[in-house]
């Protein structure tokens, strides 16, 4: 058993959420032990914004991996149905 997994949740989150908007540490942080898969993986997805212009749907930005986009496009739009 690792130390993590001897915290309190309650310590946990606040670890957490000193992560606030840092969505790559929270990525990482939900991969260090199972005890903080849950309370990382809640503050990634607390707040997740889907207003996107119809313009950013049909542009094709330079230098963005397009496999990503074509993604987030289909995403997109299966949720609008």
């Amino acid at each position: 058993m690792g130390a993590f997994d001897q915290l309190p949740n309650e310590i946990l989150r606040e670890i957490v959420s000193y992560l606030d908007g840092d969505f790559q540490s929270l990525a990482t942080c939900s991969r260090i032990s199972h005890s903080f898969w849950k309370p990382a993986v809640s503050a990634l997805y607390s707040n997740i914004d889907l207003n996107l212009s119809h313009s950013l749907l049909h542009a094709s930005p330079d230098g963005q991996d397009q496999k990503s986009l074509a993604r987030q496009k289909r995403l997109i739009l299966s949720l609008a149905e």
